[in-house]
């Protein structure tokens, strides 16, 4: 095996399966989070606004 099929060897045995992994992994954890995180970012909106407001 020369060092070109070597490369594609980890690239689509190793690389391309653990990649889909992490983003799956991700996903899983965005789907968790995304209520909280969007309750978080929604009371920071309206904090900002009120800040505007009183100016």
């Amino acid at each position: 095996m020369d060092k070109q099929e070597a490369l594609s060897h980890f690239y689509n045995e190793y690389f391309i399966p653990e990649l889909a992994v992490s983003i799956e992994e991700a996903e899983t954890k965005f789907k968790q989070d995304q209520a909280r995180l969007t309750l978080h970012v929604a009371n920071s909106f309206r904090k900002i606004c009120v800040l505007i407001d009183a100016i």
